[in-house]
């Protein structure tokens, strides 16, 4: 079967024949079929956000029109104070004005909150010539793979979409609703957690938390770089996978902790007062120890994926905490979590997962309870991550031009056979396409830092040979 959707949502370049008139109208009407199955008997309304990108709006203008001419009504967040007029001009400037940029995660708040069904127009940590679509249920949650695959067979099939019954074709999509984002709607964060006496030196990526983290990071302490949008700037040499840029600025400034988000703030990076990049890893292993000591720990139970380090496993079974491992992407942690009725999950990547606040990773909301963590334990970030030692670990991004089942490329095979069996049960090697870019990973890790470098390298080297750009 053909696939839209990837690990995390839709995501390719913008000029990808995806988001052209015709295949994005495909879509709006294939997922306004989907929306309306849900609520048979009243008209659904979806919240639309935007990251920041160039081509964030002609996507959301695109979907928006034949959403709505197909009986679904529309809303946006807007930051209070903003200006509501409603002639044409003032709806293209508001369109195009970074004052409607927003995180994955606030939309996932204001969904599970007001909405029936919510769309995010991002790339997450891509550039900004790419772009996506995340989509969420009412209950703020990512959309299942199974409902996933439903959208794909209306888009694949448009014949199976049923014509809409009493059409308001003069609807007028220019008047639409808005969420005004003020002290109510942000208590999802202020207020819960004590920021005084703590110097935080954050990076907004120029993305979806531009303006959101200013308004909770206030204190006059707190230093916030990377949140001027100007569409082509979005993870731009800043963000989550540029967080080697701020390591300097907290030395320089004395800064207590760096938090780099990423392009859509869904994921966040961590930077100790010395400068040192955390690993998703150690901040799971910090909040796990902390959880289980605060008797808050539900269940004994934290989730993690496949890509975390051995060392994490380990020291979770030292601490009798149960591990459950699921494959890699946010959504595939959340339903374990259901499954498990767990509230503690995430990705060594920098999603983090606390049911008890939110149905999706959340940079900033992880920021918090990281800050917490701090504040209440009175120690440094770098006494509170020494807890975990690392094994040596190497991942490699191999860009690649198809993806053939890896199981069918035997030479692959042969080479990463004999890797494992030099590892000896002391490491592992995983190899996986990404689900979101044309490129595959190549994770090993062990106690002998020799065999890593070696087996990455004729393993990197042997995907390139066959299936490399």
């Amino acid at each position: 079967m053909q696939k839209l959707f990837g690990t995390d949502g839709i995501r390719n370049e913008s000029s990808h024949q995806f988001f052209s008139s015709k295949s994005l109208c495909t879509f709006a009407k294939a997922l306004a079929h989907f929306i309306q199955l849900r609520n048979p008997n009243r008209k659904s309304t979806v919240l639309i956000g935007l990251d920041g990108r160039f081509s964030g709006p002609n996507i959301q203008d695109h979907l928006v029109h034949w959403l709505v001419l197909n009986n679904i009504q529309i809303a946006f967040c807007e930051y209070e104070n903003t200006k509501q007029e409603s002639s044409p001009l003032a709806e293209k400037m508001r369109r195009l004005s970074p004052e409607t940029i927003i995180s994955t995660p606030f939309l996932s708040h204001m969904v599970k909150k007001y909405f029936d069904f919510g769309i995010m127009i991002t790339a997450s940590h891509n550039p900004y010539l790419h772009n996506g679509l995340k989509l969420f249920n009412a209950d703020g949650e990512k959309l299942s793979q199974e409902e996933e695959t439903e959208i794909e067979t209306l888009f694949f099939n448009p014949s199976q979409i049923q014509p809409q019954k009493n059409l308001n074709l003069s609807t007028n999509i220019l008047h639409r609703d808005y969420v005004i984002i003020n002290d109510d709607q942000l208590s999802i964060y202020k207020n819960k957690f004590n920021l005084e006496g703590i110097k935080l030196l954050i990076d907004c990526a120029n993305g979806g938390t531009s303006f959101i983290a200013p308004k909770i990071f206030n204190g006059k302490e707190h230093i916030i770089i990377n949140n001027s949008p100007n569409g082509k700037n979005i993870n731009l040499n800043c963000g989550s996978e540029f967080s080697k840029n701020i390591s300097n600025l907290i030395l320089k400034n004395n800064a207590d902790i760096g938090i780099a988000f990423d392009g859509d703030g869904d994921r966040v990076v961590f930077i100790d007062e010395k400068g040192k990049k955390l690993s998703g890893d150690q901040i799971l292993a910090i909040c796990a120890n902390f959880f289980k000591n605060q008797k808050l720990l539900k269940n004994n139970t934290v989730v993690i994926t496949s890509m975390s380090n051995y060392a994490l496993i380990s020291f979770l079974k030292k601490i009798n905490v149960n591990v459950i491992i699921t494959d890699v992407g946010d959504r595939n942690v959340l339903y374990k979590m259901k499954d498990s009725n767990s509230i503690l999950g995430g990705e060594n990547s920098g999603h983090f997962i606390f049911k008890n606040y939110c149905s999706c990773g959340d940079g900033i909301l992880s920021a918090l309870i990281i800050i917490d963590i701090i504040k209440q334990t009175k120690k440094k970030l770098s006494e509170l991550a020494s807890i975990l030692n690392l094994y040596p670990q190497k991942i490699t991004n191999v860009k690649v031009r198809k993806k053939p089942p890896l199981k069918e490329l035997h030479s692959l095979q042969n080479i990463i056979k004999n890797g494992e069996k030099q590892l000896n049960e002391e490491g592992r090697i995983l190899v996986r396409y990404s689900g979101t870019e044309s490129i595959c990973r190549v994770l090993i890790e062990g106690l002998n830092e020799d065999i890593i470098e070696k087996y990455s390298k004729l393993i990197s080297d042997e995907i390139s040979l066959l299936i490399g750009e």
